[in-house]
């Protein structure tokens, strides 16, 4: 028995096969020709349309398309910018820490140095400034092996990762 649907067309997989291989390629900007200004449009890095809401509010399934695989991808997309957005905020906190008990070594530091300057100083006061600066220093090259982690990473700051299989555009 023949399926008697027509053949869709095949789609250029090359840029997901090179996601999926870990290579830096970077998708380009999907263009939506019949977009009008205002329009939110939720599509692939293909240029195909998966929602549109017209800036009066109406919501269009694009062509081909079902509710179900709109649902999937919106949701798909949002939970791997979840993914993403926690990440980074984990090394926001990380440096916030860092910068602050670098900013607390300073202030110790600077300290320490002004009670080597009076004359009342004695050389405990010197030898404490001298902790204090190693402290400091110490704190200096913390924040800069957490800095060198971050370049080495396999994608230092890259956009929020995209689905394996349809790259979503929310332009």
């Amino acid at each position: 028995m023949a399926n008697s649907q027509t053949p869709q067309p095949e789609e250029d997989l090359s840029l997901d096969w090179e996601t999926l291989r870990g290579s830096p390629v970077v998708a380009p900007e999907p263009t939506f020709p019949d977009r009008n200004p205002g329009d939110f449009i939720l599509g692939t890095s293909t240029g195909r349309v998966i929602l549109r809401i017209t800036r009066e509010g109406r919501v269009e399934l694009g062509p081909g398309v079902d509710l179900d695989e709109a649902a999937e991808l919106f949701w798909t997309n949002l939970a791997l910018k979840r993914q993403g957005m926690e990440e980074r905020l984990l090394h926001l906190g990380i440096m916030e820490a860092l910068l602050i008990q670098l900013g607390e070594a300073d202030i110790a530091y600077e300290r320490a140095q002004l009670r080597t300057q009076t004359p009342e100083a004695t050389p405990h006061d010197g030898f404490m400034a001298e902790m204090a600066r190693r402290s400091l220093e110490s704190r200096v090259h913390s924040l800069l092996d957490f800095s060198r982690g971050l370049v080495r990473r396999p994608d230092p700051p890259t956009p929020i990762p995209e689905t394996p299989t349809e790259t979503v555009s929310t332009g």
